[in-house]
């Protein structure tokens, strides 16, 4: 008589699921006109509201479906200061 055992493994193949990384990325890069293009990916946090502050303006956008939101905005020029800085707050709802 056949050996009828078998392990269940070999028969079904369960598929694995890419490690999405939760990891925030923010790029700021030079354009012409004293601007920027700015760039945050944040991919565990689709649709959220972001709040933007350079120098001494302040606004809020909304990340996409991806978490994904991509600005041109321009540069505040201050003197003694090599380079740009941007803070970015996520909120959470």
């Amino acid at each position: 008589m056949p050996d009828l055992a078998f392990d269940i493994a070999d028969l079904v193949k369960i598929p694995t699921l890419a490690q999405v990384s939760c990891a925030l990325d923010i790029r700021a890069t030079p354009i012409l006109g004293a601007r920027v293009t700015l760039k945050l990916i944040a991919p565990c946090h689709p649709n959220v509201v972001v709040t933007i502050k350079h120098g001494g303006l302040q606004f809020k956008e909304r990340l996409d479906a991806n978490g994904v939101i991509e600005l041109k905005i321009l540069v505040s020029v201050v003197r003694f200061r090599p380079r740009a800085q941007f803070k970015t707050t996520i909120t959470m709802t």
